[in-house]
This record gives structure tokens, C-alpha cells and sequence, in this order.
């Protein structure tokens, strides 16, 4: 028992140890160094098999403590940097989708779209999204980018003129892009804001998915 067996299992608990907490080749450069010694130095004094066996079962002991101090202090640091990412970039992350989720489903003052065409180049293009206001028809002046419902189709054009007609506001708009202005002139019924800012290029996939799915 003394000399066999619990140097086995003192050495084989070790080596399961290294390679289950570190890596297996701490486990073969232990193994090959507790078993191969006797040829590699084959001038070593006998000092029975007493020392033999207690050599062989505090060696893998105080191996085992000072492994595994350094593997509880580099757990603790571990679990500090991942609390650490958390912090840095996953809040941030949520953070962001959960603006994203406000924007788009307008439940507040400001909402966001995408846009499907080129019509506002060079202000903003295809597959960019603009964010807008919901703002009273009163403060509405020419010049701003006005957010409008035509049909089944919300169209981002810039003002170019304001009348009043039978106690209703109208709106002339046209695309910077295009050559003349809209022929549709919106009431304040079919205003849903005006522009305050564009964001480049994040709403292709709203765009490519509506045109994978033959939406306008």
C-alpha cells in the first residue's frame, strides 16, 4: 500500500488534476519525469522504501497546493475580467438594442426608418435610417425634412413650400435628388414628423428584407 499503490494514486489524482484545471502536457511532463528519472540519472542513492513512498505521496500533495493557489488566483482574475466585459461591452450592447426596439416601434417622441431609395442624395440614401420627430404641424418650415404618409408608403422629403388651404396646412416637397418637386402634396393628416438625423448604412437589412418579401 505504501509503496505501490498510494504513490499511484497520489500521482495519477495529480496528473487528473493538471489536466482537467491546466493542460495535458503538464500531466506528461510530470509523468515522464516521476517514471523516467531512474534512466536518465541511473546514479541515484538508495534511500529505501520508506523515504521512496513519502517522497512519492507529499511531492504530488505540495504540487497539488501550489497549483491549485494559482488556479484559484487566476479563476478570481478570470471572473473579474468577464465581470469587467460584462460591464463594458455587454450593458452597452443591451443598452443599444434597447433603443434600437424604442426607435423603431415610435412608442416615444422620436421613431426610426429606413430608406429604400436615393431620392434625399446626397442627404441621406438607400439603406441608410433616419430618426424623426413627431412635432406639432405649427412648427413645420420650409427647408425641413418633412416625414409623410402617402398610400401604404412613408416618404422623407424636404419642404419646399407651406400653404393653407380650408384651415389645413399643406406641404410642397421634392427629393434633393430629384428633378422636380412631388406631385402629392400632403396635408398636416398625413404628417408624421420631420427629420432630425440620419444614421449611414444600418437600414439595409429592413430594406433587403422588404424587397426579398415584395414589400415597397
Amino acid at each position: 500500500l505504501s509503496t505501490i499503490i498510494f504513490p499511484i494514486l497520489s500521482k495519477e489524482a495529480l496528473c487528473s488534476y493538471m489536466t482537467y484545471k491546466i493542460a495535458l502536457m503538464p500531466s506528461m511532463v510530470y509523468k515522464l519525469a516521476t517514471s523516467l528519472y531512474i534512466y536518465i540519472l541511473p546514479i541515484v542513492p538508495d534511500l529505501g522504501n520508506y523515504i521512496y513512498s513519502v517522497a512519492n505521496i507529499i511531492l504530488p500533495f505540495i504540487i497539488y497546493n501550489i497549483l491549485n493557489k494559482m488556479v484559484i488566483r487566476y479563476e478570481k482574475e478570470k471572473q473579474e475580467l468577464r465581470k469587467k466585459n460584462i460591464f463594458v461591452f455587454t450593458f452597452p450592447i443591451i443598452a443599444f438594442l434597447l433603443l434600437l426596439i424604442v426607435l423603431i416601434s415610435g412608442i416615444f417622441k422620436y421613431k426610426m426608418i429606413a430608406i429604400a431609395s436615393d431620392s434625399m442624395h446626397p442627404t441621406y440614401g438607400r439603406g441608410d435610417a433616419v430618426i424623426y420627430e413627431k412635432v406639432n404641424v405649427e412648427d413645420l418650415e420650409v427647408g425641413n425634412i418633412l416625414v409623410f404618409q402617402k398610400d401604404n408608403i412613408v416618404v422623407t422629403h424636404r419642404i419646399v413650400k407651406i400653404y393653407r388651404q380650408n384651415g389645413k396646412y399643406y406641404y410642397i416637397t421634392k427629393g434633393d435628388n430629384n428633378n422636380a418637386d412631388d406631385t402629392f402634396h400632403p396635408s398636416e393628416s398625413h404628417v408624421l414628423g420631420k427629420v432630425d438625423y440620419a444614421i449611414k448604412y444600418i437600414g439595409y437589412p429592413t430594406v433587403l428584407i422588404n424587397e426579398f418579401f415584395g414589400k415597397e
